[in-house]
């Protein structure tokens, strides 16, 4: 929470979580995210529940939305080591992402492409610009 009251001073904070590469999450896991106003997370790793998206629930009775990323997080750099991102690039890879979400049953219409990548050497481009 010290975080989120001191990010107010950096332009806000993201009320979305992002537990990318996580092995498990508890039962109670919306109850400390409801606690700290976040209402809905997205990862990289889920559970296998058959869904790219739903309501976690827990024992309380508490909810938050999840979705799974589904290609895992950073896929979108597989087409674009670089910063330098055409459209044609960004617009290749939204269709795949789209195609295979759709295909595996997403309801939602919303796609996130995580261009960027802990398993990769910091872009030199990527700087003041």
């Amino acid at each position: 929470m010290l975080g989120m009251s001191l990010s107010s001073n950096m332009g806000g904070t993201s009320t979305v979580g992002y537990l990318a590469d996580t092995f498990g999450f508890v039962g109670q896991l919306s109850q400390p995210l409801r606690g700290v106003g976040i209402h809905s997370f997205v990862s990289g790793r889920f559970a296998k529940t058959g869904s790219r998206e739903g309501y976690w629930l827990a024992p309380n009775g508490s909810t938050v939305l999840f979705a799974y990323l589904g290609n895992w997080y950073c896929h979108a750099i597989d087409s674009s080591r670089t910063h330098a991102f055409t459209a044609l690039q960004a617009r290749t890879v939204l269709q795949k992402i789209d195609s295979d979400l759709t295909r595996a049953g997403a309801k939602s219409k919303h796609r996130l492409a995580m261009h960027g990548c802990d398993h990769f050497v910091t872009d030199p481009e990527v700087g003041d610009n």
